[in-house]
């Protein structure tokens, strides 16, 4: 004769079948690129702070058809997590660098991804930091997801 499971036991055993049931339908959740498009992009090892805050951080796209993309990123510091968490204890205000979303065709398309007005100060301020680039591309239900990946760019002084 079994035992009889404990609650502990029976909890475990019901996250388990939700986990398992859940994940397999997440992924299908995402619409693929309209006619089965790929995009992957490059972005530069290193770039200091100056060029950043003057011209952008150049973020190489490569498709093989065409789609609407855009970047996006987030810093990523001891001394710039400190200042976030003082000065914007409400709420990340979003993405410090951004390109705006922009249709490109089959081949390489150089983004500009600019730094957002609000992250100025404390780019410059609070250099050498990380910057988490990520692509974003437009699926077929007209939203813009980001497929997974992060590259760093390291911001020096």
């Amino acid at each position: 004769m079994m035992a009889p499971m404990s609650t502990f036991a029976r909890r475990a055993a019901a996250l388990t079948v939700l986990v398992l049931a859940v994940l397999p339908a997440s992924a299908a959740a995402v619409p693929p690129l309209p006619n089965g498009v790929k995009c992957t992009y490059k972005a530069p090892k290193t770039i200091s702070a100056a060029k950043l805050l003057r011209d952008g951080a150049p973020v190489k796209v490569t498709c093989d058809g065409a789609a609407s993309v855009g970047v996006g990123a987030e810093f990523d510091g001891e001394r710039f997590d400190q200042f976030m968490a003082t000065h914007y204890s409400g709420g990340y205000p979003g993405d410090a660098l951004v390109a705006r979303p922009t249709a490109v065709g089959a081949g390489t398309t150089t983004l500009v991804a600019k730094v957002r007005p609000w992250a100025r100060g404390p780019a410059r301020r609070y250099a050498p930091l990380t910057a988490r680039v990520r692509l974003m591309t437009k699926r077929t239900d007209g939203n813009y997801w980001s497929p997974g990946g992060v590259r760093k760019t390291r911001v020096k002084r």
